[in-house]
């Protein structure tokens, strides 16, 4: 298909319900960036972001931090420009 896109990277918040995901990504020599908690298993990940990948705003707050700086790197905001999106828009109650 045309439309189909190979990933170049995987992004997962928690390594033990996405682990099918992490598996296929293995297979495929796709990079792997997990959430991990304490209780997490670390096997098969490339890279290991330390956070509390169960609470809800906690998990926001760490998509709020990557995409400010995913468009600060890509120019999309200057170093001293807050993101048009709010952490709220992030998280929720």
């Amino acid at each position: 298909l045309s439309t189909f896109i190979e990933p170049r990277i995987i992004f997962v918040c928690d390594p033990w319900p996405d682990k099918n995901a992490v598996d296929d990504a293995n297979k495929a020599r796709i990079p792997v960036i997990a959430l991990c908690d304490t209780n997490n298993q670390s096997n098969k990940l490339d890279l290991v972001v330390p956070s509390n990948n169960k609470g809800k705003k906690s998990v926001g707050l760490v998509f709020y931090l990557i995409a400010r700086e995913y468009m600060r790197k890509k120019a999309m905001l200057r170093s001293d420009e807050e993101m048009p999106a709010s952490i709220e828009d992030f998280t929720e109650e």
